[in-house]
C-alpha cells in the first residue's frame, strides 16, 4: 500500500524519474530491463543516450550477476556521456562469488582485494613467544592462499638474535620458515612478504628470544585466494 510504480514498458530509451535542485544536477533512476537497473547520479538518460548534468558523473548499474559503480570526469554539461574522453573508473562486485573481481579499469585475480584478517603488534619484545596461531573472526584460518608481511626492527641493541618462526602445513606437508634478526648494533631492520598455501589446518607464529636487547615484530595477514 502507498507504494509509487511506474512501468514504461519494453525497451526504454529515457530515465523514468530525475530529480533536480533548481534545474540543476541530476539524481535519476533508470530501469532499462530485467537484470538491468541503474542509479544516475548527475547524470540521465534521454532519447537512449546518458546525458551529462554536471562535469563529473557517475552511476551505480546492476547487469546480469554484477553491481558496477562508475565514474566519469571532464563532461560538458548537457551534452551526451563522453565515455572515454576524460578518465573512468569502474568498480565491480561480483554478486554470485561475492568479491570485487575489476577496480580501475582492469580484472583483479583471486580475492580482488585482499582481506587483511589479523594485524599482529609485538613492541620493545624482550621475551620469547610461544607458539601462537593466527586467527580469523576468532577461528583458524580456513584452507587458501595467504600473504603474511613481515617487519622487524632492533628496538634497543643488545646481543645474539631474535629468530622469528612461521609454522603451517601446505596440501603437501607440514612447513616450518625461520627469520632471524640480529639484535647486535641496534639499527637493524628487516621486512618481506611470506606466502603461505594452508590446507586449513592452521597459521601460526613464534618468537625465539637472544639473551639481551629488544625487538619490534609487526606481522599482518591477508587472504590472497
Amino acid at each position: 500500500a502507498g507504494a509509487i510504480a511506474l512501468d514504461s514498458g519494453a525497451s526504454p530509451t529515457a530515465s523514468q524519474i530525475v530529480l533536480k535542485a533548481g534545474g540543476l544536477g541530476a539524481l535519476a533512476f533508470f530501469s532499462q530491463a530485467a537484470g538491468s537497473q541503474q542509479i544516475l547520479f548527475d547524470l540521465y538518460r534521454s532519447g537512449g543516450a546518458y546525458i551529462a548534468a554536471y562535469a563529473t558523473c557517475a552511476m551505480i548499474n546492476e547487469s546480469p550477476g554484477c553491481l558496477n559503480i562508475y565514474g566519469w570526469q571532464g563532461q560538458t554539461v548537457g551534452q551526451a556521456l563522453n565515455y572515454t574522453g576524460s578518465g573512468m573508473a569502474m568498480l565491480r562486485f561480483n554478486l554470485t562469488t561475492g568479491l570485487i573481481d575489476y577496480y580501475n579499469n582492469k580484472a583483479l585475480q583471486g580475492f580482488g582485494f585482499a582481506p587483511i584478517y589479523e594485524t599482529i603488534s609485538l613492541l620493545n619484545l624482550s621475551s620469547a613467544v610461544g607458539t601462537t596461531g593466527f586467527l580469523v573472526s576468532g577461528s583458524t584460518p580456513p584452507a587458501g592462499d595467504y600473504g603474511i608481511t613481515v617487519y622487524m626492527t632492533v628496538a634497543s641493541a643488545g646481543s645474539g638474535t631474535v629468530t622469528l618462526t612461521i609454522t603451517f602445513t601446505d596440501p603437501s606437508a607440514a612447513r616450518t620458515l625461520t627469520y632471524p634478526i640480529s639484535l647486535s648494533g641496534g639499527a637493524g631492520v628487516i621486512s618481506f612478504l611470506v606466502p603461505v598455501v594452508s590446507n586449513g589446518s592452521g597459521i601460526s607464529y613464534a618468537v625465539a628470544y637472544a639473551p639481551t636487547g629488544a625487538v619490534n615484530i609487526k606481522l599482518t595477514l591477508e587472504r590472497t585466494a
